[in-house]
């Protein structure tokens, strides 16, 4: 289950610079002496120009299904039922070598191998990871991480798989009142497709370090009094709408709460995890979603209205320290609209297909359908697949469909936007709806029923900071109510084909111009006193471990 989760996480990238940098200690990163037979299964590509280094210090078996007979190097691929005449010849390899991070691959891999070589170790890349991580020297490094977190002012260590763009602008507008905020990271940020990560380098490297789930336990292990822990829950192991991921989602938040010896703020970044697969595990998820919340010293929701709060104070018991902060940004001082007679509407979360996320899969035939009604949708995207859409389309209307690369800079991106006319904010809400009537818990049932009501997209704030007014789903009722009515246009998908009727049927210019007088309430700097506060009540309360 662990291996299922995780492997998420090992990074190619972070496997390949550890490979290559390891020097004389290669062969101990697999536990192996100098010389020994290492099996690799399978081939993956990233592994291909590291052969020849790996030679150095290793023998090396190559097997892997698809690439079976070819060469790579000096070296001829074997099939991996092949191994099991090494085993039975008494040559079977010191050890295997699984260097894949897809989960599903990776136990396909493992099944094989424990029957072809029954007595030899198997190594994920996560297990190669972790054995580093926990040598002396990285320890060390951890130390010393520590002590920069006590000798700070104010410190604030945040602990998450990644820097999320859109939690940063809170941790920036806390330095800029004082805070000292560190970030412990458990995978390396590289450029992705998404606006939600930051590459690691936005924060200076003396404040942030890249360590495994043991590094944790172990910056964790003392006290850090006058510190406030951030722990991003269930983002140290995504579950990727997987019911079955949530258990160690949930459990890797739950132990780090429970280990710790200082304040630890479990952040959630969404109030439950989203999931529709997997349903048979929802007993056991929502066991483990009560004990990671029963848990909580504190509880700050980052998404979601005060009525899922106060439910789930109700239903689970969450602890008295408990404040829901939303994802809040810069806003822009900008305000003057394109002017050229057509409406433009900025799309800046995920709005087709590309991820298989399930409350976007429905909506590219919305999507063509605005465009088809003149309606221009600037889609912030680095994902090819909003190429072919758009290559898709009839050539008189692409003008319609703008692809823009991703923003990942908070202020850069309302001022952007901040020349169109609307936001977009829909989405197939109905998905809960499907979820509910599958899963076998009433907590979760009735959790799903409040997610869509109760959620605050971070979409719709940084438009809203944009001086956009947003269109957004009806079912999203809490979201709506946090703003004047004249900064939304409730609609759903059914509305959709009329959208541009519906719009111009609206006072669009005196919508717009509210909205850009409003916008200054909810910037980020505005909000973040009411933050510092409960950071400072909570630095100073004293708990300890519980018993985990």
């Amino acid at each position: 289950m662990l291996l299922q989760a995780e492997l998420g996480w090992c990074r190619y990238g972070m496997m390949e610079r550890l490979l290559a940098e390891a020097g004389d200690s290669l062969a101990s990163l697999f536990g192996l002496e100098p010389g020994a037979t290492l099996a690799i299964v399978p081939v993956s590509s990233y592994v291909e120009p590291l052969i020849p280094l790996l030679r150095q210090h290793l023998n090396l078996v190559l097997a892997d299904t698809h690439k079976a007979g070819q060469a790579v190097g000096s070296e001829v691929v074997r099939h991996p039922d092949e191994l099991a005449a090494l085993a039975a010849s008494g040559n079977a390899p010191a050890a295997a070598f699984i260097p894949t991070s897809d989960a599903e691959v990776a136990c396909l891999f493992i099944e094989r191998l424990s029957a072809c070589l029954p007595d030899t170790p198997i190594l994920t890349c996560l297990e190669v990871l972790e054995h580093h991580h926990a040598q002396p020297g990285v320890l060390d490094t951890v130390r010393a991480f520590r002590k920069r977190v006590l000798a700070a002012e104010r410190p604030v260590l945040v602990l998450s798989t990644i820097i999320h763009s859109t939690l940063y602008p809170t941790y920036r507008a806390l330095e800029d009142i004082g805070h000292t905020v560190f970030y412990a990271l458990r995978a390396e940020t590289v450029e992705g497709a998404s606006y939600s990560s930051l590459p690691d380098e936005i924060v200076p490297s003396d404040r942030r370090l890249t360590i495994s789930f043991h590094d944790m336990l172990e910056l964790l292990s003392e006290p850090l009094p006058g510190c406030v822990v951030w722990l991003v829950a269930e983002s140290l192991c995504h579950p990727a709408w997987d019911l079955r991921r949530t258990l160690p989602a949930y459990g890797y938040t739950e132990a780090l709460t429970r280990f710790t010896r200082t304040n630890l703020l479990t952040v959630l970044y969404d109030a439950v995890k989203p999931a529709n697969r997997n349903f048979d595990f929802s007993q056991r998820s929502a066991e483990a979603y009560r004990s990671m919340l029963s848990a909580s010293k504190a509880v700050l929701f980052s998404s979601n209205t005060t009525e899922m709060g106060e439910f789930l104070s109700r239903a689970v018991g969450l602890p008295e320290r408990r404040l829901h902060f939303l994802r809040y940004g810069p806003t822009s001082s900008k305000s003057r609209p394109i002017e050229d007679g057509r409406i433009h509407i900025a799309a800046i979360s995920m709005l087709l297909d590309e991820f298989d996320e399930p409350s976007r899969n429905p909506m590219k035939a919305y999507v063509r359908s605005a465009v088809e009604q003149g309606l221009v949708i600037h889609y912030y995207t680095n994902y090819p697949a909003a190429s072919r859409f758009r290559d898709e389309l009839p050539a008189e209307l692409r003008d319609n469909f703008r692809i823009h690369r991703v923003v990942r800079d908070a202020q850069m991106l309302v001022d952007e936007i901040s020349s169109f006319h609307a936001g977009w904010v829909v989405h197939d809400q109905q998905v809960f709806s499907r979820i509910v009537a599958q899963v076998q818990d009433q907590l979760l049932r009735d959790v799903y029923s409040l997610f869509p009501a109760t959620t605050m997209p971070t979409s719709a704030l940084v438009c809203v900071s944009a001086g956009l007014p947003i269109i957004i789903n009806r079912a999203m009722r809490g979201a709506i109510g946090q703003f004047p009515p004249e900064l939304s246009l409730p609609v759903e998908m059914s509305e959709l084909p009329r959208l541009r009727a519906i719009i111009e049927s609206e006072d669009w210019a005196r919508r717009r111009e509210f909205a850009v007088a409003f916008r200054r309430k909810i910037d980020v700097r505005a909000q973040i006193g009411f933050l510092s506060a409960f950071l400072k009540e909570f630095a100073t309360y004293e708990n300890g471990a519980q018993d985990v």
